[in-house]
């Protein structure tokens, strides 16, 4: 049997692929025949306990990973048994999403930049792409009023800048590095990136949070070392998860009969438009 770890983990991945209700330990014992095991192989029966377990945490990995990231898990585990999982998404769901991802994959650069600033407005920020050349990699800039989100007055006059960078590939390590320097130079009201910024912006004086944003996803060094610095970074799937659920009109999003449809030109011709 090979190394009961790296088979746990196979076997999480294609449970999580699916969108019915699982029993775990029949979806393990269907696994282990598809791997061309014998379930009255000595060593399968020895390690079958071991293994749903270690599947089982893989499976709890994954359920937290989404909701920590702002993501609808595939699954949770059911209340009656931990050995049931009950599913979170449908097939529609997942074609709907994919055709979203797959639609901001189609943006240009400034197309890009154009949604990540609505991404932002969708949760309460004032925002502005930047023009011009993009020196000092800033593309968004946002102001946040805390108070509008949580509607408590102690939060009065408490207000955050964003500064955005959109990537339309994979977020690398040198890429965060290299806007946590942009970063520092912005708030000390120097640079290009400063002097490009809106009045608004500029004259605010509420400490500034930098957002990374990509299409695709983010290198694990990137996203542990932006962590260190307090650098957001969104990636394509939580980009998506924003779109889907947003209180606010979308272009492109509707409702036919309750259920939310997706017209991929009418998203595209939007943020493709001349600002």
């Amino acid at each position: 049997m090979q190394r009961i770890n790296a088979l746990a983990d196979e076997f999480a991945d294609a449970i999580w692929q699916r969108t019915d209700r699982v029993q775990l330990v029949e979806i393990v014992e269907q696994l282990l025949i598809e791997k061309g095991y014998s379930d009255n192989d000595p060593e399968i029966i020895d390690n079958f306990d071991r293994l749903k377990r270690l599947v089982s945490q893989g499976l709890t990995r994954r359920i937290f990973s989404a909701n920590s990231s702002g993501l609808k898990p595939r699954y949770r585990f059911a209340d009656f048994d931990d050995d049931y999982l009950i599913p979170l998404t449908t097939i529609a769901e997942d074609e709907l999403r994919n055709d979203v991802a797959g639609a901001i994959g189609e943006l240009s650069w400034r197309a890009f930049e154009r949604l990540c600033a609505a991404v932002l407005a969708i949760h309460g920020a004032r925002s502005l792409t930047a023009s011009g050349s993009k020196e000092e990699g800033i593309d968004i800039f946002g102001l946040l009023s805390i108070r509008d989100l949580c509607e408590l007055d102690f939060w009065y006059g408490t207000d955050l800048r964003i500064a955005g960078q959109s990537k339309k590939g994979i977020i690398t390590e040198p890429m965060v590095r290299l806007f946590a320097r942009d970063l520092e130079s912005l708030r000390q009201g120097q640079g290009r990136g400063f002097a490009q910024s809106p009045i608004w912006f500029k004259n605010a004086v509420s400490p500034v949070v930098g957002f990374m944003f990509t299409s695709s996803t983010v290198a694990r060094t990137a996203k542990s070392w932006a962590d260190s610095k307090g650098i957001v970074i969104k990636g394509g799937r939580q980009l998506v998860e924003v779109l889907v659920k947003a209180h606010k009109p979308v272009k492109g999003f509707g409702y036919l009969q309750d259920e939310l449809v997706f017209d991929k030109r009418r998203f595209l011709e939007h943020f493709e438009q001349s600002s």
